[in-house]
């Protein structure tokens, strides 16, 4: 009856180390593979991440590039607000003279008036 019982356990054993072994094969090959895949999607990950920060620099530089280009529209934008506000208060200054001689010409006397020739005559009275 020992040797029954050795027998059974010994198989029970023997095949229980065998199924052990083989799973643990399976495992390991499993194991193997899955970590071939992380490391290929590791890889591709780097590599993506290399060409993003590549892409970035390149990204920041022509942000860099407009930033200039706007900061020199703003410039030239006052520039040309303050030559227009100088060139308003020049006009205002011939408006001012303009309208003087206006009012010296209408409240001349009658006797300051006399024959014109008829072409500067036109040229004046068109004047605004």
């Amino acid at each position: 009856m020992f040797k029954i019982i050795s027998g059974v356990v010994m198989r029970w054993l023997g095949g229980g180390t065998l199924a052990a072994l083989l799973a643990m094969g399976g495992g390991w090959l499993w194991h193997d593979w899955q970590t071939g895949r992380l490391e290929e999607r590791l890889a591709e990950a780097r590599g993506e991440s290399t060409d993003l920060r590549s892409s970035l620099s390149h990204w920041q530089a022509e942000a860099e590039r407009r930033k200039q280009a706007l900061d020199q529209v703003r410039q030239d934008v006052r520039a040309a607000e303050a030559a227009m506000l100088e060139l308003e208060a020049r006009l205002e200054q011939k408006d001012a003279a303009y309208e003087e001689l206006w009012q010296r010409i209408q409240t001349a006397p009658e006797s300051d008036d006399g024959p014109v020739a008829p072409v500067l005559r036109k040229t004046l009275e068109g004047l605004p």
